[in-house]
């Protein structure tokens, strides 16, 4: 397991080292001078200058790139071209909520949509499978971001369950802290609950149908045993796989989600750089977030190698 981890984290590198160079290309990919745009229509030449310096526009190109990743190296995400503080410090600020709405959303999808794929596999059939089947095709229509919207109509504003905008961090209490997740975070799992409820469905009914599932139900060992020895581990493979590509694809949607029920995560501070073209703090999100989606596959490989020793063979 040690040497497929090692090689998964190596394999990880040149992916990171492509993300850099994109990330650190975009201010030279903008159309006109990266330091013009940046520093604004009303700038006067010397302010232009001053921006262009700050940015190292004034340095060759293979010397501002490998200045710029000598600092990240060193845990130096920048300086906002706007506020003057460290990316870092922004970033570290709204991380939190970001982790805690990913985290209660990731739960969330892997729990109801293991148990209603498995409940569906084993019902094949029936009207409960239909059913189920019926809402994964419902959830996987519906864009997180509009589900949204409909909770905090329904849930926020006409029962006042919930809270409809805004963040309580967790040293504040669970119940607040849980609060103010619930409606983003389910908004945000939805779809890939559905998504993961449709592989384990299919994965349990696969597995259901090879011999030695047979030979185990003829010895007369009980129902439950069958499913939780035998089944669950050779199911748990395709949900894993799918797992993976939903929790990656789930932060990209989570810079949404944060926009519609007003949470101060890392989609705010994106969405606010992107606005005021502070390039240093765009540069720095992508960074974070391409690390955040690499450990997110990580874990998943790990995962993955568990319930099929193939992987690890490799």
């Amino acid at each position: 397991m040690l040497i497929f981890m090692v090689k998964r984290i190596l394999a990880a590198i040149p992916v990171l080292f492509i993300v850099t160079i994109l990330s650190f290309s975009m201010i030279h990919l903008i159309p006109g001078d990266a330091a013009v745009v940046a520093a604004g229509d009303a700038a006067t030449a010397e302010q232009i200058a001053a921006t262009r310096s700050q940015l190292g526009l004034d340095e060759n190109i293979v010397v501002q790139y490998f200045g710029w990743i000598g600092n990240l190296m060193t845990g130096d995400l920048g300086t906002s071209l706007l506020s003057s503080h460290r990316n870092i410090d922004a970033i570290l600020e709204a991380l939190p909520v970001t982790l805690s709405l990913a985290f209660v959303a990731l739960s969330w999808s892997l729990v109801v949509g293991v148990l209603a794929g498995v409940f569906a596999g084993l019902r094949r059939g029936t009207w409960i499978d239909r059913t189920l089947t019926g809402l994964t095709t419902l959830g996987i229509s519906m864009p997180s971001f509009w589900l949204g919207l409909l909770f905090v109509t329904f849930f926020s504003l006409q029962l006042r369950l919930f809270p409809a905008t805004g963040y309580s961090p967790l040293s504040e209490g669970f119940v607040a802290w849980f609060a103010h997740l619930a409606l983003p975070a389910f908004a945000l799992g939805t779809v890939t609950a559905a998504e993961i409820a449709r592989q384990a469905r299919a994965g349990v009914i696969d597995v259901l149908e090879r011999d030695y599932i047979r030979t185990a139900t003829a010895k007369g060992l009980p129902r439950w045993k069958v499913v939780v020895k035998h089944t669950s581990k050779n199911a748990a493979i395709p949900v894993v796989t799918v797992f993976g590509l939903q929790a990656a694809a789930l932060v990209g949607g989570a810079v949404i989600i944060e926009q519609v029920f007003g949470m101060p995560g890392l989609g705010s501070v994106a969405l606010k750089a992107i606005l005021e073209r502070d390039f240093p703090v765009i540069q720095a999100f992508v960074v974070v977030i391409t690390l955040f989606v690499l450990l997110i596959n990580l874990a998943v490989d790990i995962s993955y190698a568990y319930f099929n020793p193939k992987v690890r063979q490799a």
